[in-house]
């Protein structure tokens, strides 16, 4: 059965994600902006199918991550 994280108006699934990537803006260091508004990007989403989601909410990447963990 899926596992789904609710972080604002999404549902994840988070038995989808490939692997992620952590930016600057929860202490990383990768410390990337998104290409179109140039806005910071706090968690990267890395999906089955080469499919990305971006998350520019330091407070919802946490949630997120807190999820994998708990997974």
């Amino acid at each position: 059965m899926a596992k789904f994280v609710r972080v604002g108006s999404r549902g994840i699934n988070i038995e989808q994600i490939v692997y992620f990537e952590v930016s600057g803006a929860l202490g990383a260091g990768l410390g990337r902006g998104a290409a179109p508004t140039g806005q910071a990007v706090a968690l990267v989403l890395h999906f089955v199918g080469d499919t990305r989601l971006t998350i520019s909410d330091a407070s919802e990447a946490r949630e997120i991550l807190e999820a994998l963990q708990r997974s």
